[in-house]
């Protein structure tokens, strides 16, 4: 199908021009809005993580001192950041980050200004250099 066909490689403009001068982790453009809604539902499906998180905090507590209160960062936290919740129960400041608009938006209303959620990637991270105690990466 070409580009004047329509369809999803229609409004994008072709396959060869998608990320010619944006990065993969900007999202679908077309998709993201749509995929939104089908994510989150899926995600509701999860049994609770806490204990996942707890036993991942003990293994990195091994390592590096993690007493809260600590400055944390969840690269790729998605519509629905549990974990940042979780480290947020468990006494430690905690920011997000999330490339696709649509899901910085949802996650900002899941924690209902509990923390913040920046848009941006893990390539160029939008906070200042050594400003977190640990940076998690959650995908």
């Amino acid at each position: 199908m070409s580009g004047e066909e329509g369809g999803v490689q229609g409004q994008m403009g072709g396959e060869d021009t998608l990320y010619r001068s944006r990065p993969m982790a900007a999202g679908h453009p077309v998709l993201a809005t749509a995929h939104l809604e089908w994510y989150v539902r899926n995600l509701e499906r999860i049994p609770d993580e806490s204990v996942r998180f707890d036993r991942m905090l003990m293994y990195l507590g091994r390592v590096v001192d993690l007493g809260p209160p600590k400055d944390l960062l969840v690269v790729g936290c998605g519509p629905r950041p549990v974990l940042i919740k979780t480290l947020l129960d468990r006494g430690y400041r905690v920011a997000g980050v999330e490339p696709l608009p649509t899901y910085v938006a949802n996650a900002r209303q899941y924690l209902a200004g509990a923390a913040d959620v920046l848009q941006g990637s893990a390539e160029a991270l939008p906070v200042a250099d050594a400003s977190c105690d640990l940076v998690l990466c959650e995908s």
